[in-house]
């Protein structure tokens, strides 16, 4: 090869060709529910930080001396 590089520019093309049906696919999603994209990303953040923090409160009141560390569940044996 040496110094010169190489591009399959068929591989180019298709992949241009894809990344525009991919396109065409999002503008066509967006608009048959316009908004959906904004507001899906931000709803889905702030639900999952709120889920979160919810579960972090739980799980550090659940673990502190007062209510005893939780118990493991018991080993899973193998059937004969």
């Amino acid at each position: 090869m040496g110094d010169h590089l190489r591009i399959d520019l068929g591989l180019i093309r298709a992949t241009g060709a894809e990344l525009g049906q991919i396109r065409d696919a999002l503008q066509h999603a967006e608009a048959a529910n316009p908004g959906a994209g904004v507001l899906g990303v931000g709803g889905l953040a702030e639900a999952y930080e709120s889920t979160d923090t919810e579960l972090a409160k739980e799980l550090t009141r659940q673990s502190s001396p007062e209510h005893g560390s939780p118990t493991a569940a018991p080993p899973v044996r193998a059937a004969s």
